[in-house]
């Protein structure tokens, strides 16, 4: 997987290169980068428009540039504005902080930027998960959906913890905090994901969501590998991006 800050969505649509981008948007200026958020836009938006934030809690220069470069992002992001669904990447240097940074600035800004900050999802996959569960924890959003992404540990295992010092991502912990979280989920457990122990902590998390009531959404993408959409270049993966860009159109827009 080294050339994964170049690999495509397998899903496409017509004219995704014709979305509205505004680049480098700042959000803090305190620091001596400053820190700045992509905004994706549907071509003529008529209305305040619905959004997705990318959560990223890796390092963000571990694949060798920023996350919100990658074409990964870049074609979610184009996938969502072509549905009338604006879709925010940022920049940053502390993962914990900087996302709350940026919700703020989102939430002061949102009628300047066309956004309509009380209809908003967030997105993350593998190690930028543990991550998306504690802004879940800590913040409101209409729904949520994590992609073969560490999940939670028990009191007998610690797959995430030890996986997040292999990996260099960020885990607060949210385990004991499940029962808090009101956001509608959509999972996908990739059930050939060659990641050390992820499908474990997602397991447990389906337990515990089932155990604290909580609603879950679950694909179980029996044949397919860590980050699918971008390596298993099949109808199935084609499918099950379509049904994720559903859930959020589900919950977004009605």
């Amino acid at each position: 997987m080294n050339d994964i800050a170049f690999r495509k969505v397998v899903y496409e649509l017509p004219n995704m290169d014709e979305v509205t981008i505004k680049k480098n948007i700042i959000y803090d200026k305190s620091k001596p980068d400053e820190l700045n958020f992509d905004l994706y836009l549907p071509n003529h938006p008529n209305k305040r428009l619905p959004a997705v934030i990318f959560i990223f809690g890796f390092s963000d220069s571990l694949f060798g540039k920023g996350l919100k470069q990658m074409e990964q992002y870049k074609c979610w992001a184009k996938l969502f504005a072509l549905k009338g669904i604006a879709a925010i990447t940022y920049s940053y240097t502390n993962p914990e902080e900087d996302i709350q940074k940026l919700i703020s600035y989102l939430s002061v800004k949102a009628y300047s930027l066309g956004i309509d900050i009380t209809n908003v999802g967030i997105w993350a996959c593998s190690g930028n998960v543990p991550l998306g569960l504690s802004i879940l924890v800590k913040n409101k959003f209409k729904c949520a959906a994590f992609l073969y992404g560490y999940m939670i540990d028990s009191a007998k295992v610690n797959y995430t913890k030890n996986a997040s010092l292999q990996f260099g991502f960020v885990n607060p912990d949210s385990t004991q905090l499940l029962s808090k979280i009101e956001t509608p989920i959509f999972l996908v457990r990739a059930g050939k994901d060659q990641m050390p122990n992820i499908n474990e902590t997602i397991d447990l998390f389906v337990l515990k969501s089932l155990e604290n009531n909580l609603v879950i959404n679950l694909i179980n993408y029996s044949s397919g590998e860590h980050a699918f959409d971008l390596y298993n270049d099949n109808a199935v993966s084609r499918e099950i991006i379509k049904k994720v860009i559903e859930f959020y159109l589900f919950h977004l827009q009605r």
